[in-house]
């Protein structure tokens, strides 16, 4: 059944152009008016429908004369107007239509969706056609001509602001006391009437029968429905059930023997014994006690627990040798077995806001006599043989995770020294060898990295250096200072592979450092053998060396070089080695997260280990750079990572050209002074 109810709430069966005739005859048509309502009676506004119209003679049930269908579409209040006549014939000719020997009645079937198949649509209803077809009848040769005056057409209207109503043509005229704002005759108020078992709606509304023996509203079938615990009846209210789970009945423990049973459950067997159960071990001071036991008192006469922990007094401690007479804390580690891995491991966590230490080293000289080495924290690493591995004099690791605010440091030096002191004061001083090695061997290895997303929008430094000076000091003051001994081989001071932003740069130049000093001559010949190109560089070929993008402006080394060989040098890319995590960060472009992770080494001891969290899953640098790195790499045997290709090439000194330059102008200067001294020379001869 549809939910929707369609109301013929008039028929307006008038001729398209009236009835006066001509010799053309009665026009083959009508006005038809319906109005579409869903089933709470709500009009179906400015909705697009089909009806399919036919015409049946001598009953509803008669046969089909004349069938066809039209497209339409409701206005503001349901109402829809059609021609009978002038829709897509179906079947039939409504132009042969015998109107004036029988009766004849109009089906109308409504498909409020709009389809174009009339098996979807509902039938609205029939109805008789009266007097208003007939017209067509009489325009036709079986009618007879009307020459009476007296019953001529007549027009009825209302005027909206008096609500009088009047029919021309001397048919009088008379108030309309209904309040009736749209003119509407199809959306008039109705009453609903029960005779017994029979409900009547006026104006030609319907019956409809109701089955119900006593007419008694107050006892009708009700329904009772049941949904997550609520119980509920139609007309009749509802309840919560407090618990209707079944699987979490109260049940009963019993104990029989060593037997453990819970009803509708299992049994289990337990101790029942009360002399074995467990103990807590406690200290306080020098004495420790078991709960349900005794206490002993434990003193050896060095140590002692005060205040501040565990304190020895003012002894040496030594720790995995024999004796310790010459340092306070002694720890001695050969690590000739796996099980001792660590000479000490200090770790310490925090979740407070204070400052945390995982070890604070503080080292006080106070001696004024003969000079001496004073140490916060000295750390020495030494390997001999065996296979690739790290080997550190000092490891340090800083991290901020989350949305952690705050600065994240691996390590950080401070160095001070009072204004009588001599000497250098290094906030950290570090120094790399590699005697006879293969592998690089680094002063100070520095890597910064930075992840995107919403906190990461502080800078990421791979070495930061600032250095400051009293306003008295005169001495010298660097913020970086970078040295490279002479030897054979490409030298840096440094080497920096992208852009290099200065507010001022300074090369040595004094007279005192510099010999054979002589005027160099004929820098323009030597300045016309060079050209000048625009060009872009092969950042494709070489992406590790982050040449300059776009175009660029130049010459080419190896034309300078058969010019001026001195201000071209031959220079070297070298390859890249990375931490795995370094390269991580680096080689991979899928999102990730260094994560920390205790982890056991292959010695079974749990260290904490810098993983790499890719969707969800946890696993090592290694892993993730097999899985995901974006270009061929090679592990060198120690776990670190060679990524890019060495690369030899030429470059040029361009700050060397500045004084050939200087030169060449004032060569070229001189050349337009006797210029133009010849030609002042042969101006006087012309006007001699």
């Amino acid at each position: 059944m549809r939910n929707v109810k369609f109301i013929i709430a008039l028929f307006t069966l008038v001729l398209v152009f009236g009835f006066g005739w001509s010799q053309s005859g009665a026009p083959q048509a009508f006005n038809y008016q319906g109005v579409v309502r869903d089933l709470n009676g709500q009009p179906m506004k400015n909705k697009n429908i089909t009806l399919w119209l036919s015409i049946h003679q001598g009953a509803q049930t008669g046969p089909r004369r004349y069938w066809e269908y039209h497209q339409t579409q409701t206005n503001d209040f349901g109402l829809y107007n059609i021609k009978v006549g002038l829709g897509d014939s179906l079947s039939g000719n409504f132009k042969t239509i015998q109107w004036g020997t029988d009766k004849f009645f109009i089906k109308v079937e409504i498909d409020p969706n709009g389809g174009g198949n009339n098996q979807s649509a509902d039938v609205a209803g029939f109805a008789e056609l009266l007097s208003v077809p007939y017209a067509l009848y009489s325009g036709g040769t079986g009618g007879t001509i009307d020459r009476d005056s007296t019953n001529e057409i007549q027009h009825i209207s209302k005027n909206s602001n008096t609500k009088v109503v009047t029919l021309d043509l001397g048919g009088g005229t008379f108030v309309d006391e209904v309040n009736d704002d749209d003119s509407d005759p199809s959306n008039e108020l109705q009453v609903l009437t029960q005779f017994g078992a029979s409900v009547q709606l006026s104006n030609g509304g319907g019956t409809i029968s109701i089955n119900d023996g006593d007419f008694d509203a107050t006892n009708e079938i009700q329904t009772i429905s049941k949904n997550n615990g609520v119980v509920t009846l139609t007309s009749g209210g509802s309840f919560t059930l407090g618990d209707d789970n079944s699987t979490n009945e109260i049940q009963s423990l019993s104990l029989v023997g060593d037997q453990l049973t819970i009803s509708s459950g299992n049994t289990v067997t337990v101790d029942p014994s009360a002399t074995n159960e467990l103990q807590t071990l406690s200290q306080n001071g020098d004495t420790i006690s078991i709960s349900g036991g005794n206490s002993v008192v434990v003193n050896d006469g060095d140590w002692m627990d005060d205040t501040y922990g565990l304190n020895c007094g003012n002894k040496n401690i030594g720790i995995g040798q024999a004796s310790n007479t010459s340092y306070k804390v002694y720890i001695e580690n050969d690590n000739s077995t796996t099980n001792a891995r660590y000479g000490l491991r200090l770790t310490q966590s925090n979740y407070l806001s204070s400052t945390i230490y995982g070890a604070y080293f503080s080292n006080n000289n106070y001696y004024t006599g003969s000079a001496s080495s004073n140490y916060g924290a000295y750390n020495y690493s030494y390997r001999s043989g065996g296979d690739g591995g790290y080997c550190y004099g000092s490891y340090n690791y800083g991290s901020n995770y989350g949305t952690a605010y705050g600065t994240a440091y691996g390590i950080f030096t401070s160095s001070s020294r009072g204004s009588s002191g001599y000497g250098p004061s290094y906030g950290g001083y570090i120094s790399g060898n590699n005697y006879g090695g293969d592998g690089d061997a680094y002063g100070a290895y520095i890597y910064s990295y930075k992840t995107s997303g919403a906190m990461s929008y502080n800078a990421a430094y791979g070495a930061y250096a600032y250095s400051y000076s009293y306003s008295t000091n005169t001495g010298e003051n660097y913020g970086l200072y970078a040295y490279m001994s002479t030897g054979s081989g490409t030298r840096y001071a440094g080497y920096f592979e992208g852009s290099v932003y200065s507010t001022g740069s300074y090369l040595p130049s004094d007279e005192r450092l510099k010999k054979n000093i002589r005027p160099y001559q004929s820098a323009l010949p030597i300045l016309a053998k060079l050209q000048v190109y625009n060009y872009d560089y092969k950042t494709e070929d070489f992406p590790r060396m982050n040449l300059p993008e776009g175009e660029q402006v130049g010459l080419l080394a190896d034309e300078l070089e058969s010019a001026m060989p001195s201000l071209v040098k031959k220079a070297v890319s070298p390859t890249h080695t990375l931490t795995a995590v370094a390269a991580v960060n680096e080689l991979v472009d899928q999102p990730h997260e260094v994560v920390m992770q205790e982890v056991e080494d292959e010695s079974g001891v749990k260290v904490n280990k810098e993983m790499i969290s890719i969707n969800g899953t946890i696993m090592t640098p290694e892993e993730a750079l097999s899985q995901f790195a974006k270009e061929p790499l090679k592990m060198t045997p120690d776990g670190q990572v060679v990524v890019g290709e060495r690369v030899e090439f030429k470059s040029v000194n361009y700050a060397g050209l500045v004084p050939v330059l200087v030169q060449s102008i004032k060569e070229q200067q001189e050349m337009i002074q006797k210029l133009e001294q010849r030609i002042s020379d042969l101006e006087k001869q012309v006007n001699k």
